[in-house]
């Protein structure tokens, strides 16, 4: 395939170039497990899998709100209320997820 014929190249980049998934792990575990629940990774996946597309058929909102929405439902999964700090953990995720691919860059696409 000659590459050069292209000339953009678009695709989603969660899960691509963004461990989304860690990030949502690693935001919503350690806080499940403060208030003495212990979910597996795969669970806390599923149920945010369902809340998220859940929140994204609803009117549209940004994104924030989504996840801030998506963190409420989780803490009603398990049978807990959040503190607004709780509830904003996945937003803080965003910004701190990992590379799947460390050595691409947005520099070395184009």
């Amino acid at each position: 395939m000659d590459l050069t014929t292209f000339k953009a190249l678009t695709f989603d980049c969660y899960g691509t170039l963004i461990d989304w998934e860690a990030g949502i792990v690693s935001a919503v575990i350690p806080i499940l497990r403060a208030r003495g629940v212990r979910a597996g990774e795969d669970e806390v996946l599923s149920v945010y899998g369902e809340l998220e597309a859940s929140a994204e058929r609803a009117e549209y909102r940004p994104y924030r709100q989504v996840l801030i929405s998506v963190m409420h439902g989780i803490g009603t999964h398990y049978g807990l209320e959040f503190s607004r700090d709780e509830r904003e953990a996945l937003v803080r995720s965003v910004g701190e997820a990992r590379q799947v691919a460390p050595q691409v860059s947005i520099s070395s696409l184009r």
